[in-house]
């Protein structure tokens, strides 16, 4: 999830980035753009991955990850996940709608951005830039509707961890 908003981020400043340099010389900047969705596209099929396999798996999904904490050393550990586990089972399942919310996000966040890449690729100059701010206004929108649905998702992911904690225990980093 951090590596997804760190990747979202990463192209919302390349966007950014080509609007800045539209007045300038443009074109090192779409081409760090260019890269950057490309990364994007390539990333996301591990993503897209992830989270088609634990949408698919619902319940055996959980039920593995209860079976992997009834082998962990740590008694403490186990012990909260069983008296946690009702609220476990939900965040889990926020979890999963949160992550199928990003997904449904992410689709034309993504082609916003091909589209853009698509439109400057000849000429990315100040006046198909500024022929295109609406396709780039639409983009930065869904792109921060994405990072907050990533937002969500973390904290679902921190509440859960949360749960598992021992008392008294410093989250890892």
């Amino acid at each position: 999830v951090v590596e997804a908003m760190r990747l979202v981020d990463t192209a919302m400043s390349s966007l950014d980035e080509v609007s800045v340099q539209a007045h300038r010389t443009p074109r090192p900047a779409y081409e760090a753009f260019a890269k950057v969705v490309h990364r994007l596209e390539v990333d996301s099929i591990k993503v897209r991955a992830h989270t088609q396999a634990m949408r698919t798996r619902g319940d055996a999904y959980f039920e593995r990850w209860e079976k992997y904490l009834a082998g962990v050393d740590n008694e403490q550990v186990r012990q909260l996940a069983e008296q946690h586990r009702p609220e476990l089972k939900r965040s889990f399942e926020q979890a999963q709608q949160a992550s199928q919310q990003v997904r449904e996000l992410f689709r034309p966040f993504l082609s916003d951005l091909q589209k853009l890449r698509a439109v400057l690729e000849a000429d990315p100059s100040l006046a198909r830039i500024d022929a295109a701010k609406s396709l780039i206004l639409a983009a930065q929108d869904k792109g921060r509707q994405v990072h907050q649905g990533l937002d969500r998702l973390l904290a679902e992911m921190n509440s859960m961890t949360a749960l598992l904690r021992p008392p008294g225990a410093a989250p890892r980093h």
